[in-house]
């Protein structure tokens, strides 16, 4: 199995050094994004995020770059702006800020979230985020790569999927807000909801990923919880590691 897993991930970043071309940085205004993943309708991501916000946002972190799909007419026209070559942009340790037109629209992979929070933690001046941009097609004379010819054929769904779950893990959630995200995600059905499901299952230490699933065994317990969900002032802290004793209790059962 690590041999498959060792292939995926020399295959995705050969395609990713591929297909990179540069990062810039950008008013919130002109991020659209490609929403690929199901509604958070308690907003759980984006509180979060509001709250490690104002402990300090921190743009200039390559792992939190916006990672973003641009076609080569829309990255002639960046580079125009900045008056660089791609390999220019690319060899900029400092991401450039372009002043560009009003009503250009760069697509985003992931990143709604992040820029949703940012909008209100963050002053108006302050109202910016850094994107990693990668190429939508096969690139031309402009933007040619001699040594990545093979691979230059744009960002293919293997690498775009890699690039819109990455910064999934970096956000630390609440044992409440993690089983409330589930809940909601084994409501739907669909590929997008079954991923979600996955993320956020990960972000649970293997005792507890333990513990909620031999939780959800119990049916009647575990939809006796859910119904509570509606009150949120109910949900909070870290719990899901002591379910194992509310099992033991046997509450559930018919005496």
């Amino acid at each position: 199995m690590q041999n498959i897993a060792n292939a995926k991930d020399e295959r995705i970043l050969k395609e990713r050094i591929a297909n990179s071309r540069g990062t810039i940085c950008v008013p919130f205004e002109t991020l659209h994004f490609l929403c690929s993943h199901p509604d958070d309708p308690y907003q759980i991501v984006k509180k979060a995020l509001i709250k490690e916000f104002k402990k300090g946002c921190y743009r200039l972190n390559p792992s939190h770059y916006i990672p973003a799909i641009v076609n080569n007419d829309d990255l002639n026209y960046i580079l125009g702006v900045l008056a660089l070559s791609s390999e220019q942009l690319l060899a900029k340790e400092k991401p450039p800020s372009p002043l560009l037109r009003q009503g250009f629209r760069i697509q985003c992979l992931q990143g709604c979230h992040r820029v949703a929070a940012a909008k209100e933690a963050l002053p108006p001046s302050e109202r910016w985020w850094t994107v990693s941009l990668y190429s939508a097609g096969k690139a031309e004379s402009s933007v040619h790569r001699p040594d990545l010819t093979d691979n230059a054929l744009g960002a293919g769904p293997e690498l775009r999927t890699a690039l819109a779950e990455e910064y999934s893990s970096l956000i630390s959630y609440s044992d409440s807000e993690i089983y409330t995200m589930i809940c909601f995600c084994n409501k739907l059905t669909g590929k997008l909801a079954l991923d979600a499901s996955e993320r956020w299952w990960s972000h649970l230490t293997p005792n507890k990923r333990r513990d909620l699933g031999g939780f959800f065994k119990h049916r009647e317990l575990a939809a006796d919880f859910e119904e509570l969900l509606d009150l949120p002032g109910l949900w909070w802290g870290d719990w899901i590691g002591n379910l194992h004793e509310i099992i033991g209790m046997r509450c559930d059962e018919v005496s």
